[in-house]
C-alpha cells in the first residue's frame, strides 16, 4: 500500500485532509463527505504489532491531497538492498531509469532541476538503500525522508537523510536561481534538518526546510499546534522570497504569525524571505474542510493557489458554490501582500476535477488534473463517460478560454510542467487504455506512467508511456535546461524502462526517469 498516513487516536481512526491536490484521485474508490478519494497502490497488508515500527502511507499523495492518515504498522529490516541504472537506447524515449530498492516501500514524490541541469529528488524510505556514490543510508524513523541530488547522467551526487522517530513525508519541492533547495512537509515526532531537533506538538506539524546549492542547512521553520497541519506546495517569488502554502486545524504559528481556523481545517499561505524570516502569514477557510492543492505566481505578480473545499466558505469575495454532500474545488489569487483578489469553486456532484494551476509563457492560467464523468468549471462543461485528463485554459481574471479532455478507463495521479517558450509536458499513471490525439497508450501492466508533451496552442506534439508488467505510480516531474523530462514515483512488481526490467522487492521501490 502507498502513502497516505493513518493517525490513530483513543476515540478511534481519524482521517484528516492535510494537504490537498486531489489530483491523485483513482476511480473514487471512496468518496465520504469532504474527502476525496485517494488511490492505494495496492490492498493493505496485514502487519503484526512489534518490532521497528513503520508508519506506512499509501500512494494518497497527501501533497496533494488528501489524507495523510498516520497507521503505525510492523516492517522488517533486510539485506541485499540495491540501486540499478540502466540507459535506454538513444533513439528510445528513456535515457535512463534509476531504481531506489529496499526491504520496505520507498518512493520517490517530489522532483525538481536547477538551472546548472542537476535534478533534485525528494522521497521517502523504510529501509536502508544503496544510494551508489553516495553510499548505503538506513532509515532511522517509521519513515524518512530524503534528498537525492542526481546529475544528468544518473550519477548520484549527494543525499541528505531526514528523520528520528515517527514518520515524515515531504509535499513540495521547489529550487531558487542559486541552486537552493526548499523542502515543504509533515512531520510526526523528531527531525532534524541541520540547525537541532524539531519535534512535532502533536499528531502532526507543517515544515519548511532551505539548504544550499551542496545540500547544506539554510532554515527551518515548523508550523504546528493542538490540530494537525502539514506543509503544501511551495513557490518562488520574483525576489527570491519563498511563497508556502498549507493546511491547518485550530491555532498555529508561522514564524510569529498566529493563525486561527475558522472550521475543521482552513489553508494558510506565507510569505518567507531567504534566511526564513516570514513577513506575512495568512489564512482562509469556512466551517468545514479546506486544503491546499498547487501553488504558482503570473508573471505581474498575482499569486494563484488551488485545493479543495467543503460547503460554501468565503475566502473574503463572496462565498463559493455550496457542495451540498460532496466536496469541490476552488481556484483563488492573490496580490503580492497576500490579499484576496478573487476566489471561484466548482463542485463534485456529478462527477470531478481536481485540478492544479500551472501558467504558461504568456502568464495565463490552465488547470490540469484527472477528471471524471460532467463538471461545471467557472461556466465552462466538461464530460468524459469514464475517466481522463482535462486541461482549461483560463483567462487574467479566472475564466474559462478553452478545454479539452483526453478520454481514458482509469487515470491516476496527473501534473504538468511549463515548457519555456510554451506549451505544457504532462505526466501521470493510467489503467487499460488512454486516448491521446487520436492516438490510444495501452498500459502493459495494471498501471504505466504515460507523458504528453504539447505546444503553446495545447497541440500534442507527442507522447508516450513506459512501465511493465507490475504497477507504476507518477510522483512528480520536472524539465532540465536542456528540455529533457525527469519524473519520479514508484512502482511494484515488474518495471520495464529503457531496454531493462526491474523487480521490486518486499513492496513499492523508488524510480527516477530520464525521458529524451
Amino acid at each position: 500500500m502507498f502513502i497516505a498516513l493513518k493517525i490513530e487516536r483513543a476515540s478511534g481512526r481519524v482521517r484528516r485532509h492535510l494537504g490537498a491536490y486531489a489530483g491523485e484521485q483513482r476511480g473514487c474508490r471512496e468518496r465520504p463527505r469532504g474527502r476525496p478519494c485517494a488511490p492505494v497502490f495496492s490492498e493493505p497488508r496485514d502487519v503484526a504489532s512489534g518490532g521497528k515500527q513503520m508508519r506506512k502511507m499509501m500512494f494518497a499523495r497527501g501533497l496533494m491531497g488528501l489524507g495523510l492518515v498516520f497507521s503505525t504498522l510492523v516492517g522488517c529490516g533486510g539485506d541485499d538492498e540495491a540501486l540499478n541504472i540502466a540507459a535506454g537506447s538513444a533513439g528510445g524515449p528513456v535515457a535512463w531509469t534509476k531504481v531506489l530498492a529496499g526491504d520496505d516501500e520507498q518512493m520517490g514524490w517530489f522532483v525538481a532541476s536547477t538551472n546548472s541541469g542537476q535534478i533534485v529528488v525528494a522521497g521517502t524510505m523504510q529501509s536502508r538503500i544503496d544510494f551508489g556514490p553516495a553510499g548505503q543510508i538506513d532509515s532511522v524513523s517509521d519513515s524518512d525522508i530524503f534528498l537525492a541530488w542526481i546529475d544528468s547522467t544518473g550519477k548520484i551526487i549527494r543525499v541528505r537523510r531526514f528523520g528520528e522517530t515517527g514518520g515524515h513525508v515531504p509535499t513540495g519541492i521547489a529550487v531558487d536561481d542559486d541552486g537552493g533547495v526548499l523542502l515543504s512537509g509533515v512531520m510526526i515526532g523528531t527531525i532534524n534538518f541541520g540547525g537541532g531537533m524539531l519535534d512535532s506538538q502533536t499528531t502532526g506539524d507543517a515544515f519548511l526546510a532551505s539548504f544550499n546549492a551542496n545540500g547544506e542547512y539554510r532554515f527551518a521553520l515548523t508550523a504546528g499546534g493542538a490540530g494537525e497541519q502539514t506543509g503544501g506546495r511551495i513557490a518562488i517569488a520574483p525576489n527570491g522570497n519563498i511563497l508556502w502554502s498549507g493546511t491547518y486545524e485550530g491555532d498555529i504559528n508561522v514564524g510569529g504569525v498566529a493563525l486561527k481556523s475558522k472550521g475543521q481545517s482552513d489553508l494558510f499561505l506565507a510569505n518567507v524571505d531567504k534566511v526564513g524570516k516570514v513577513a506575512w502569514a495568512k489564512s482562509f477557510g469556512g466551517a468545514g474542510y479546506e486544503g491546499s492543492a498547487s501553488i504558482t505566481i503570473q508573471p505581474q505578480g498575482q499569486i494563484l493557489m488551488s485545493g479543495f473545499y467543503e460547503g460554501a466558505p468565503d475566502f473574503g469575495t463572496g462565498q463559493l458554490p455550496d457542495t451540498g454532500m460532496v466536496d469541490g474545488q476552488f481556484l483563488a489569487a492573490f496580490d503580492a501582500a497576500g490579499k484576496l483578489s478573487w476566489s471561484r469553486g466548482l463542485t463534485h456532484e456529478a462527477g470531478y476535477f481536481p485540478f492544479a494551476v500551472h501558467v504558461d509563457h504568456q502568464g495565463l492560467p490552465w488547470l490540469i488534473g484527472a477528471c471524471s464523468g460532467d463538471v461545471d468549471v467557472f461556466g465552462m462543461k466538461l464530460s468524459t463517460p469514464t475517466q481522463g485528463i482535462a486541461m482549461v485554459q483560463l483567462d487574467v481574471d479566472g475564466q474559462p478560454m478553452s478545454s479539452q479532455v483526453f478520454a481514458a478507463d482509469e487515470v491516476g495521479y496527473v501534473d504538468a510542467m511549463h515548457v519555456k517558450g510554451g506549451g505544457f509536458v504532462i505526466a501521470g499513471d493510467f489503467t487499460n487504455k488512454l486516448q491521446v490525439a487520436g492516438q490510444t497508450l495501452t498500459s502493459a501492466g495494471e498501471s504505466d506512467l504515460f507523458v504528453i508533451w504539447m505546444d503553446s496552442t495545447g497541440k500534442v506534439i507527442r507522447q508516450t508511456r513506459a512501465g511493465g508488467a507490475g504497477e507504476e505510480r507518477f510522483g512528480s516531474i520536472s524539465m532540465l535546461p536542456t528540455g529533457q523530462v525527469v519524473v519520479t514515483g514508484a512502482f511494484d512488481g515488474t518495471m520495464s524502462t529503457g531496454g531493462a526490467s526491474y523487480v521490486s522487492k518486499n513492496g513499492p521501490d523508488g524510480y527516477v526517469m530520464l525521458m529524451n
